[in-house]
């Protein structure tokens, strides 16, 4: 079962979570959204790194992000909060400069673990959202009163993030700040860019810098990042069968489709082909 506003707002429960998260495979997520994990725990990968998120954690969702959900508490109780991006609400949002735009496209820190008290206030307004969506479009004030429950909800998170992210940027050391900087500038540009010296440019470091502190602060190096994402991304576009192999070797700026499948079965042991059986 869900809960509509108009299309624009959804709330999910873990019972029909199966229905929109594909286990086990990456995805594109089609609406930003934010996972509250009241009980048990999930395991998921994005921004080429695996977490493993406990009981009061708080997940952003990023439409323009891949996400592999892993594996999930059997006993998992969580809420999905899913916005679409013409919900009129959050163009309105500002709060202490907090931007619910920006806040949806930040790479700073994805997921939150909140105190009993912190993650408490958020759920009970939660579930009077849920329950007003949950009504007849014919409840005279339904609208305005989801409206502003919506706020409420964004409002607390905003403070609680605001207070997070504030000690995370004291903590980061220049080494943390630049790896941080580039696994964003992999995310946004890996398609089409592949060379060190490209990401090195834009971080005002030279490529051994830039070589060395990745690998100080990962175990990777920097290479290894780029080529995880142009992989999960083949994986994605590998998911959608109307896409040929032809077509996503061009997607993803290979010369032709030998050198992409060449480059995936390195990657994965599996040629495109075999992965697409696999599924």
């Amino acid at each position: 079962m869900t809960w509509q506003l108009k299309n624009n707002l959804e709330i999910y429960t873990e019972e029909v979570m199966t229905q929109h998260i594909v286990v086990g495979r990456p995805y594109h997520p089609v609406q930003n959204a934010l996972i509250f994990v009241r009980k048990g725990w999930i395991k998921v990968n994005y921004n080429l790194k695996a977490y493993t998120l406990l009981q009061n954690t708080v997940l952003r969702i990023q439409s323009n992000n891949i996400y592999e959900f892993v594996e999930f508490d059997p006993n998992i109780e969580l809420r999905i909060l899913a916005i679409n991006s013409g919900f009129e609400s959050i163009a309105a949002i500002k709060i202490r400069r907090f931007d619910a735009r920006s806040f949806f496209s930040s790479s700073l820190q994805s997921h939150y673990q909140l105190t009993d008290a912190e993650f408490q206030e958020l759920w009970e307004v939660l579930e009077l959202l849920r329950n007003r969506l949950f009504l007849p479009n014919k409840d005279r004030m339904r609208k305005e009163i989801v409206h502003h429950l919506f706020l409420s909800a964004i409002y607390i998170l905003a403070d609680i993030t605001n207070r997070y992210n504030q000690v995370t940027l004291t903590e980061l050391n220049r080494a943390d700040k630049i790896t941080l900087e580039y696994i964003q500038l992999v995310t946004a540009n890996f398609r089409k860019e592949r060379s060190l010296s490209f990401y090195a440019q834009k971080l005002g470091i030279s490529p051994k810098h830039l070589s060395e502190t990745i690998k100080q602060t990962t175990g990777v190096t920097a290479g290894e990042i780029i080529n995880q994402a142009i992989a999960t991304e083949a994986k994605v576009l590998l998911s959608t069968p109307e896409l040929t192999i032809n077509h996503i070797a061009r997607e993803l700026n290979f010369s032709d489709q030998y050198a992409f499948s060449k480059f995936f079965k390195r990657l994965t042991n599996l040629s495109p082909s075999a992965f697409r059986e696999k599924m």
